[in-house]
């Protein structure tokens, strides 16, 4: 068991080590992008990883204060489900409701590396290549279908 400074300071190196990784790596659009942190350029649409001591989690987050717009998001998602899985190669985990450990209802489209035990750095190589995958695929998804969903939200 980590303390929380052993934590921390993993935690600082694994992402250090996975932006060292995808260094160099441009997005679909043509610009640099942090790729740890990747922006949608729409509000209360967020990609996210969840790295936790077993499980690494690639999430597409709907967070939209309205249910019904947020639906309304989930729905265009639903619409596109074959052509994001293919791009993402294969099946993703659909919830058009999930709660958030502090209450908060979203939608939420994931994948899940399991048994990834990202404590150990002999698995980074792994889990980066899982997590880089995701990332890119996603990024392809958005460049062809994000004005989609940016006119559907404004």
């Amino acid at each position: 068991m980590l303390s929380k400074d052993e934590r921390k300071a993993h935690n600082i190196a694994f992402w250090t080590a996975y932006g060292r990784y995808m260094q160099g790596h441009q997005s679909t659009f043509g610009t640099k992008v942090n790729w740890a942190n990747y922006k949608t350029g729409i509000k209360d649409v967020f990609v996210r990883f969840i790295v936790e001591n077993r499980h690494i989690y690639f999430s597409i987050e709907l967070q939209h204060d309205d249910n019904e717009i947020r639906a309304l998001i989930f729905e265009q998602f639903e619409e596109l489900k074959k052509l994001l899985e293919a791009e993402m190669g294969g099946e993703l985990v659909w919830q058009n409701q999930h709660y958030k450990m502090n209450g908060e209802e979203i939608a939420r489209i994931y994948d899940v590396l399991e048994d990834a035990k990202y404590i150990n750095r002999d698995n980074w190589k792994g889990i980066f290549e899982f997590m880089s995958s995701r990332i890119k695929a996603f990024d392809s998804f958005w460049f062809d279908w994000k004005d989609t969903f940016v006119h559907l939200c404004n």
